[in-house]
């Protein structure tokens, strides 16, 4: 099965500067992912609503995905849903789109032409990664 899904991860800079700062990288990490879902959903192409509904995050903080898909599921009872990613370790987290046919909807098929949502709303989230992350990193450095 095809999925839509966007890693973030601290770079190995940023986990240097960090240091001992994880409480502030965990935050950074999870605002910047929750922009980037929020981006996507934001883009996503509404018919029932559910495709939005069910793109969330895994972050060291929150896992507000797994809710999402499952009020996706109330508002399209005949959608399959997908299970919870798997976050990698570390100040990481994940963005995905929970339905299945999420892909779908981003790619196309033969029949018919794409309707990007889920990229639109990560490039969003990766040119504005430094403004997200910043007050949280800041905020660990002043008040560790």
């Amino acid at each position: 099965m095809l999925t839509v899904t966007s890693t973030l991860h601290m770079t190995p800079l940023g986990r240097l500067v960090a240091g001992g700062l994880a409480k502030g990288c965990d935050a950074a990490v999870d605002a910047w992912a929750t922009y980037t879902a929020d981006q996507a959903r934001s883009h996503a192409h509404q018919i029932t609503g559910a495709m939005a509904m069910a793109t969330g995050v895994v972050t060291p903080l929150q896992d507000d995905y797994t809710p999402r898909v499952h009020a996706a599921a109330v508002l399209n009872p005949q959608g399959a849903t997908l299970p919870t990613p798997v976050r990698p370790p570390g100040h990481s987290a994940v963005v995905a789109a929970g339905m299945a046919y999420s892909a779908y909807e981003e790619y196309g098929t033969s029949r018919r032409g794409p309707h990007p949502w889920f990229v639109v709303g990560t490039e969003a989230g990766r040119q504005n990664a430094a403004q997200v992350t910043a007050p949280h990193l800041k905020r660990a450095l002043e008040h560790p």
